[in-house]
């Protein structure tokens, strides 16, 4: 079980390790599987602090920065995916 920022726990159904690659950089992470969440997966937080994390809720980005490399990620809050899948399941009418 894991309990979220607004309160809700949420159970953990199971986990992957799965391979990211951003730009040339290839890792091998830990995912935590949920069974209900906006987003399907999350990292496990230790990943956060080995690739110095920061992330930017005002702008929905996430950062990682070492001497060697910066990367930046578009993250979206829960309500930003759910408008996204509502726009990409909309049926969309043509009006004269």
């Amino acid at each position: 079980m894991v309990q979220a920022l607004g309160g809700d726990t949420l159970s953990i159904i199971g986990a992957a390790i799965i391979k990211l690659q951003f730009e040339e950089i290839e890792l091998y992470v830990r995912f935590q599987v949920l069974e209900s969440s906006a987003v399907p997966i999350i990292l496990d937080l230790d990943i956060y602090q080995i690739l110095n994390v920061v992330i930017d809720y005002e702008n929905e980005i996430l950062m990682m920065k070492t001497d060697e490399y910066e990367v930046e990620i578009q993250i979206f809050n829960k309500e930003g995916i759910k408008s996204q899948e509502l726009l990409e399941n909309e049926d969309y009418l043509e009006v004269d």
